[in-house]
């Protein structure tokens, strides 16, 4: 009985002990990421030493929708999962924030379960089919976290906001594009090298919208 008890106590100091290593490591993480102006500056003496000065960059995919949760797998493995085609948008949302340069990519679904004060933060990125669905699609991002670290002015953040609907207003009614890459460029003149500015100019290529432009275009990243 008493061999017993002492295995009981030493399995409990040991997930304990597991339990406050983790935190440790998660608050670590969190702490530098959020000092980090523009993703996770890595100063840690021996990763460095291993892998030399890098940055993590972490994206985000935001969908809303149902889902079945649900174990997978078989006698030899099984993981705990969730399947649903809104899993698979979130995951192609996540992976398209790279190609739109931002770190948090949501969709119009998601968007529109937000609260006013919400959407009033949020900028339209494009809207767009998906591989597996021919359904168009808005894209968001937050802008206030997107311009947290630019040094923009009161004034400026303004008149992006207001120039950037225009352009992208125009853009998407597909009514005219070279007004839209004007004032996209005034959008990058305000704030330089901005990754969406930059990405749908890019789709425009200097020309007027084709003559089947329908609104969206295919994602062509997954």
């Amino acid at each position: 009985m008493y061999f017993f008890i002492r295995v009981l106590y030493c399995l409990y100091l040991f997930v304990l002990c597991l339990f406050f290593f983790v935190l440790d490591l998660s608050l670590t993480i969190v702490r530098i990421y959020l000092q980090s102006e523009q993703g996770l500056a890595v100063d840690l003496p021996k990763m460095i030493k291993r892998f030399g000065h890098f940055k993590i960059r972490m994206g985000f995919g935001l969908h809303i929708g149902w889902a079945i949760e649900g174990a997978v797998g078989s006698k030899y493995k099984v993981d705990a999962t969730y399947l649903s085609p809104h899993v698979n948008m979130s995951a192609r949302l996540e992976s398209s924030s790279k190609q739109f340069g931002v770190q948090m990519l949501f969709s119009g679904p998601f968007y529109d379960a937000l609260g006013p004060g919400a959407q009033q933060q949020c900028r339209p990125m494009d809207c767009v089919t998906v591989k597996g669905s021919n359904v168009p699609i808005m894209l968001y991002t937050h802008q206030i976290s997107e311009f947290a670290v630019r040094k923009l002015t009161k004034d400026q953040n303004t008149e992006f906001d207001t120039t950037w609907l225009l352009a992208f207003n125009l853009y998407k009614s597909g009514s005219d594009w070279p007004k839209a890459q004007e004032l996209f460029k005034r959008c990058l003149e305000i704030a330089p090298a901005d990754p969406p500015a930059e990405l749908l100019l890019r789709v425009m290529k200097d020309g007027p919208a084709p003559a089947d432009w329908a609104g969206f275009r295919p994602l062509t990243e997954k």
